[in-house]
């Protein structure tokens, strides 16, 4: 009788519907409860549809019942192993939490143009809802500089008006021009094995401020797994694509590129 339900396990569990074999499991499981046979193919069941602690009670109990030969005994022992894992992971993936970090990214360059150095202290937190689904918030706290862009033509003429308004511009900026600045960006979200987005700013406190997040859903159609969303992510590679700059010259702010995605 088991082989009616040990047979198509791994088919199952690579197409995802449980639904006949679940019908069966509860079929044998009347019909023979102790049979070591019934037991581990109803923990594969189960342990296929999440439910790792059934799963581990059935894999157990078919241990312990009636004699089996080392081959069987061996295979049941590795069930029953991979089940302890999921376990471990089912319990982690409930976990709530708090955590922080320090990222630091560094680009040399020419100063106050094409130089990078952006220090972050992200801290996130972490609530989850149940085995497969947690919101999340963040703040980060991001300082950007690119060093100071020099008071002499040769070097400023290909950053903003510099060059268009010749080398009597320089007076606009006879100390050199800063360029460095600081905000806090902040985000929110919800994860979930088919759903996942988010909703954030880029830093406030920069020159340049967007509204930024993303959004995916996970399906299928038959044979078929689908996956489709859009993100909208800020450029951070220098920078002027992150916070944005001001003119020294003219005063005029640019900058601040987003990067959609489909």
């Amino acid at each position: 009788q088991a082989q009616r339900l040990q047979a198509p396990v791994q088919v199952v569990r690579r197409s995802g519907n449980w639904a006949r074999a679940e019908r069966d499991s509860e079929a044998l499981l009347a019909a023979a409860p102790d049979d070591p046979r019934v037991l581990r193919a109803a923990g594969q069941v189960a342990q296929g549809q999440g439910r790792t602690r059934q799963a581990l009670d059935f894999y157990r109990r078919a241990l312990a019942a009636a004699p089996m030969d080392a081959e069987d005994r061996a295979q049941l022992q590795e069930l029953l192993a991979s089940a302890q894992r999921d376990a471990e992971d089912d319990a982690r993936s409930r976990l709530s939490y708090v955590a922080t970090s320090v990222d630091l990214q560094e680009k040399p360059g020419d100063a106050g143009v094409s130089r990078l150095r952006d220090l972050e202290i992200p801290i996130e937190l972490r609530w989850s809802l149940d085995k497969d689904r947690y919101v999340w918030a963040h703040l980060d706290s991001v300082k950007v500089d690119s060093g100071t862009l020099p008071p002499v033509y040769n070097d400023a003429a290909l950053y903003g008006k510099v060059q268009a308004y010749g080398p009597t511009s320089l007076a606009q900026f006879p100390g050199g021009a800063q360029q460095s600045q600081s905000g806090e960006s902040v985000g929110l979200g919800y994860h979930s094995d088919r759903y996942r987005f988010d909703l954030g700013s880029t830093p406030l406190g920069f020159l340049v401020q967007n509204v930024v997040g993303s959004a995916e859903v996970d399906g299928s159609a038959g044979p078929l797994d689908l996956s489709g969303g859009f993100s909208r992510r800020p450029m951070n590679s220098s920078y002027l694509s992150y916070a944005g700059a001001r003119d020294p010259v003219t005063g005029a702010v640019w900058g601040g590129v987003l990067k959609n995605s489909f």
